[in-house]
């Protein structure tokens, strides 16, 4: 894999993007050098920033990786409780329809379905 110049901006764009703080996913010192590329991160790292959505592809390469062109479910939970019932609601529905479930089916954590709480 060949790292493109400019990864430091890329994982800054992809940490803003999920709007996680530096201090989310290290020590707030250790991310602004590698946001300026003045250092780089081992792999512990990049696992890390991966399991909290962050695109580890994208951020090395410049290229999407296939799953980086899902929303995780990370950011689902960030984004979620500021959207109104309304809009909660409609989505809601879409995701149903789309995985195959008719509208008066139950689903929950049974059926390891996530379950996140939207807001007014």
């Amino acid at each position: 894999m060949f790292i493109r110049v400019g990864w430091g901006a890329r994982l800054r764009e992809e940490r803003e993007r999920l709007r996680l703080n530096q201090q989310a996913l290290t020590h707030r010192n250790t991310q602004r050098a590698y946001e300026k590329e003045a250092t780089a991160p081992d792999l512990r790292y990049l696992s890390d920033i991966e399991s909290h959505g962050l695109d580890v592809e994208y951020i090395l390469t410049s290229g999407r990786s296939a799953k980086g062109t899902v929303p995780s479910l990370n950011e689902l939970t960030v984004i979620w409780p500021q959207l109104s019932t309304e809009i909660c609601a409609a989505l809601l529905a879409l995701a149903r329809a789309a995985a195959g479930y008719s509208s008066g089916e139950v689903v929950g954590p049974t059926d390891q379905t996530p379950v996140v709480g939207g807001g007014d």
